[in-house]
């Protein structure tokens, strides 16, 4: 287990960010969903052909095939969470991805790393008592792991890297 954290605010709250300019994106297209109880938190795949769905309340991560139209198909719960000792609900929060094709989850639990096979190899310790809500891989190199949990925001360097958001990264062979 892992579990030293920075906070990145002195205060414990996370500062505003001022001067930050950013971009819009708008498709012209339809958009489809599928019933679901609380649909919280998606990511694509590294190499973009694969779309994990997470509930808050599910077990299970859902893993679809994308298809050449951006339509989700094939879907299944494919990454199996692990729960606290007390809990009946993962409580996902967010969802990333890494550059060797690895799924980071926030949980109640901790940050729970998945291979690409879909197993679970490292839980991440919280910094703090709330739950995970979302994380996102940010810094210069895209080594630093962000999370926010309850009213505090904290980083952490990792030796993987995250991708940028539409940059299409042929991922290794998973490993069996």
């Amino acid at each position: 287990m892992i579990s030293s954290w920075a906070r990145t605010a002195g205060s414990g709250r996370p500062t505003r960010a001022t001067g930050a300019s950013g971009t819009s994106i708008r498709t012209a297209g339809s958009a489809s969903c599928t019933k679901g109880s609380a649909r919280r938190a998606l990511a694509l795949s590294a190499d973009q052909a694969l779309l994990a769905v997470a509930d808050a309340f599910d077990r299970c991560i859902w893993s679809f095939a994308l298809a050449g139209d951006g339509s989700a198909r094939h879907g299944e719960p494919f990454y199996r969470l692990e729960l606290g000792e007390t809990g009946s609900a993962a409580g996902t929060g967010g969802l990333t991805v890494d550059s060797e094709g690895y799924l980071y989850v926030a949980t109640t639990r901790g940050i729970q790393v998945f291979d690409q096979p879909g197993r679970v190899t490292a839980i991440i310790d919280l910094p703090a008592p709330s739950a995970a809500s979302s994380i996102v891989f940010g810094g210069r190199d895209l080594d630093t792991l962000y999370l926010t949990s309850g009213d505090q925001l904290f980083r952490r360097r990792l030796r993987r890297k995250g991708v940028f958001p539409g940059q299409i990264v042929k991922l290794p062979t998973p490993r069996l």
